[in-house]
């Protein structure tokens, strides 16, 4: 143990225990000396718990750490955190030119690639459509006889995006047999094409694809990435997946695109969040429509935890991180 290391951990008590495992708060409290701060504390509170801490624990709500915070807090070196995207707790500028900053984004992109896959699944057999009918009462052979399911094996699919998230679709797709189009300006084809998939452009990848998946970062520059445009250069019967970021596409092109009945889709992510109990989403036919989960699994979430512990000790032992954000990094994330 270090005796003089303090780690700060900025979680609230749900967070904590969903990321924590007891194994590593043990490995955790053997490195360094560890104080619980429940995220919802004052900004003078906040400060004073981060005076003399050199790695603070972050994730999903905690506070931001601005300027100030980290002007009162001269020792902190280390941000590690526990989610994936950064930006709500520190602002691009400060990554990198005042303080180091890992986070655990590789680790939650394999349950994304899980569930994407299983969007896929349930969208090209019709399983939730069936489910909902079935339940309803209607008939069992009339359920049968127009329930027509399509085959992963011979669909093309299209990735938006060859992030974390996209390349573990990707590999898990590659499975399958699936033919896989990549469009990612910020991919080279000689990498698309070491993944087992060709790098196209996004109107070709339109034009050929039975499902779309998106896995871009949502920057200013990928607000409205899928436009009204582009989702009617899509087949008839498409379907299209968003586990990413509802800005990522026209909201209201997709709507009328789905009640028309000409697409399909499944939608993990909405804009705002979470939808009103009276939002016409959760009326819109041909969706199958879920809650923001496609990064949350129980092992998925120890699995963060215990690779931020990793970092954590990697750092105080001087070692190279695996996971450090640097601030050319920032620019392309989400």
């Amino acid at each position: 143990m270090n005796s003089e290391a303090r780690v700060v951990v900025l979680l609230s008590d749900h967070v904590r225990s969903q990321m924590l495992t007891p194994e590593d708060l043990v490995r955790l409290e053997g490195t360094a000396t560890v104080e619980f701060v429940h995220p919802d504390v004052s900004r003078e509170e906040l400060a004073a718990a981060l005076a003399q801490a050199d790695v603070c624990v972050t994730g999903w709500g905690s506070p931001s750490l601005d300027e100030e915070i980290l002007d009162a807090a001269p020792r902190l070196r280390l941000m590690a955190h526990t989610a994936g995207s950064v930006r709500k707790v520190i602002r691009d500028d400060l990554v990198g030119s005042r303080l180091r900053v890992t986070h655990a984004a590789a680790v939650i992109a394999e349950s994304v690639g899980e569930f994407v896959v299983g969007q896929i699944l349930a969208g090209l057999r019709g399983i939730v459509d069936m489910d909902r009918r079935l339940r309803a009462g209607e008939d069992w052979a009339e359920i049968e006889r127009s329930t027509h399911g399509r085959l992963l094996r011979t669909s093309t699919v299209g990735v938006v995006g060859a992030s974390r998230t996209g390349q573990a679709v990707i590999r898990l797709l590659r499975a399958f047999g699936s033919e896989i189009l990549v469009s990612d300006p910020a991919v080279a084809g000689d990498d698309v094409r070491a993944l087992g998939a060709t790098h196209v452009s996004l109107e070709d990848l339109l034009d050929r694809s039975d499902v779309v998946t998106i896995h871009a970062p949502l920057l200013p520059s990928t607000v409205g990435l899928i436009g009204r445009e582009h989702l009617a250069r899509l087949r008839d019967g498409a379907l299209v997946v968003n586990s990413a970021r509802g800005p990522l596409v026209d909201a209201a092109a997709l709507d009328d695109e789905l009640r028309s009945g000409r697409l399909r889709a499944a939608l993990d992510v909405f804009d705002p969040e979470p939808l009103a109990p009276d939002s016409e989403w959760r009326n819109v036919p041909g969706a199958i429509l879920t809650t923001h989960v496609a990064g949350h699994t129980i092992d998925g979430h120890h699995a963060q935890g215990a690779a931020i512990v990793d970092e954590i000790i990697r750092f105080l032992d001087g070692q190279p991180l695996t996971y450090e954000i640097t601030a050319v990094m920032m620019k392309g994330m989400a």
